[in-house]
């Protein structure tokens, strides 16, 4: 599924952030320690288990264990799947930070989602209640063997009347596997306290209700055969475009037709959008497609190097395989040395992205580098690969990246600002959207790629990015059917190169659906 989306806003973008409050500041508002049954666990899955909390310290030796699993619907309320904690709470409204001192063990460095719900009804037709939810955050946690303390917070604001319920999902399903929290004992005392404070300022979004627009009459890209899933390349020319190379005025569509038989299709304008043309290969007509080594059928992708103009296109075989191709005259032909199949090491293949880059940015053994290209191996991991000035793929026997659920669009900053030369891949997984960042230079090694939290919201769509002329990032995802937006400003001494790592910091959600805009309208 593609979407469009198309916004006229101005966005003031806060770029403060509050810091975690010491363990020592948090006692001082009132301690409460988790306590519970040896059974706890095991009492999840015939109802909800005593565990709980209170502030009376821990008296006993021996520790209650829960575990947690990254496959939790973390809106249902005491989900057997999660680790939780259900307690009287004094009644007032919460603003600010939830700090925790927890013992862990966990295989992996991994993370846990956090969510807070102020009194959860047990009674009600659905445990699905994300109305009662006041906070969500992800917390790390370090390697360890044995219990160990670690400590995190999350921001917390609403109103509670009696109580609170604490729960805690894994966020992958790869390292969040084999993680147990301990509590209740005077050996994992396990707690958390409530530290009062400002929430992060959200960022202001003015809708411009006083600059026209309009549409032109629409084009129909083709009579004959139905596109769904439609994605547009439009050609402009930068700085560095090769003379000749880049045209305004042309345009490319892709779409997978059908899997069935293997086709997906290209079709290219040379009059800014007001016609446009079936690329196919006349050696495999029937097949109505731009090239004929491959197949197809699957999702599919188009890409210009506004450096040197070459196009790509990327055509999933089904989900079994994916497809490479490329051109350097524009699409009138894609010869078949630039045509490849693309072999995966992993058990299916899904939604491939190409991203161009300036080949003076990036070589291989020698070779520069025009585009990246990559694909997901659902639920598991990215596996991101070079295609040189030759169109020759670099392939990847190992992911880049693990714990993916769905990817989105990569993209590299071709910009002369800070983040030249950085590497982008937006994706899902249990913990919310995450931005995954390295050097271009060193995108085959996975150690060098570092991923940062957008947001704990489940994107219900791909999570889309897109770099502005400076490399400012900008992350786009819909949730319950509203659009949001948060800003990676690269000047942010978090983010720039010489200070930070682009995409560490984001700005706090923005609401872009208009208030008075709903689901389904």
């Amino acid at each position: 599924m593609r979407f469009l989306l198309v916004v006229s806003a101005s966005l003031a973008l806060a770029l403060s952030t509050v810091p975690l409050m010491p363990p020592s500041s948090a006692a001082a508002a009132g301690t409460y320690w988790f306590h519970g049954q040896p059974s706890d666990q095991t009492d999840k899955a015939i109802g909800v288990a005593s565990a709980t909390f209170n502030q009376s310290g821990p008296t006993g030796s021996v520790p209650v264990v829960q575990t947690t699993t990254g496959v939790a619907n973390q809106d249902f309320v005491a989900n057997l799947l999660t680790a939780y904690w259900y307690g009287p709470y004094p009644a007032g409204t919460l603003t600010g930070q939830l700090v925790f001192q927890w013992w862990w063990t966990a295989p992996a460095a991994t993370s846990v989602s956090v969510t807070v719900f102020a009194d959860p009804d047990f009674n009600a037709p659905s445990s699905v209640q994300p109305e009662k939810i006041i906070g969500r955050g992800v917390v790390q946690l370090a390697p360890a063997g044995a219990a160990t303390e670690m400590q995190g917070a999350i921001f917390v604001n609403g109103a509670v009347q009696q109580h609170l319920l604490i729960q805690v999902a894994a966020t992958s399903i790869i390292t969040g596997n084999g993680i147990h929290v301990f509590y209740d004992s005077t050996g994992t005392p396990s707690n958390f306290s409530f530290v009062p404070g400002p929430l992060p300022v959200t960022p202001t979004v003015t809708f411009d209700t006083t600059t026209p627009f309009a549409f032109a009459p629409s084009t129909t890209v083709s009579a004959s055969f139905f596109g769904a899933e439609p994605q547009t390349t439009l050609e402009r020319q930068i700085a560095g475009s090769q003379s000749g190379r880049v045209d305004p005025n042309r345009i490319f569509i892709d779409w997978p037709l059908s899997s069935r038989t293997g086709i997906g299709q290209l079709s290219r304008s040379l009059d800014g959008g007001d016609s446009f043309r079936l690329l196919y290969d006349r050696t495999c007509a029937q097949r109505s497609r731009p090239n004929c080594l491959t197949e197809g059928g699957g999702d599919t992708e188009n890409e210009v190097n506004l450096i040197n103009g070459d196009l790509l296109f990327a055509d999933q075989e089904v989900v079994a395989n994916e497809a490479l191709a490329s051109s350097t005259d524009h699409g009138d032909m894609f010869p078949a040395a630039r045509q490849f199949a693309v072999s995966n090491s992993g058990t299916a293949v899904d939604r491939q992205w190409l991203a161009w880059v300036d080949p003076s940015l990036v070589s291989v053994a020698g070779l520069p580098i025009e585009a990246f290209f990559s694909y997901h191996v659902p639920a598991l991991a990215v596996h991101v690969m070079a295609v040189t000035t030759s169109g020759v793929p670099i392939f990847q026997t190992l992911p880049q990246l693990t714990d993916v659920s769905q990817s989105g669009n990569l993209r590299v900053d071709n910009t002369s600002g800070p983040g030249r030369g950085w590497i982008y891949v937006p994706y899902r997984n249990g913990g919310g959207y995450q931005v995954a960042s390295a050097r271009a230079t060193g995108y085959a090694t996975a150690a060098n790629w570092h991923a940062n939290l957008v947001t704990t919201d489940q994107p219900a769509v791909f999570p889309w990015l897109n770099l502005d002329a400076h490399g400012n990032a900008y992350a786009v995802w819909v949730t319950n059917g509203i659009v949001y937006l948060s800003v990676s400003p690269i000047d942010d001494a978090r983010n720039n190169p010489a200070t930070g790592r682009p995409a560490t910091y984001w700005t706090p959600r923005a609401r872009i659906t208009p208030p008075h805009r709903v689901h389904g309208q």
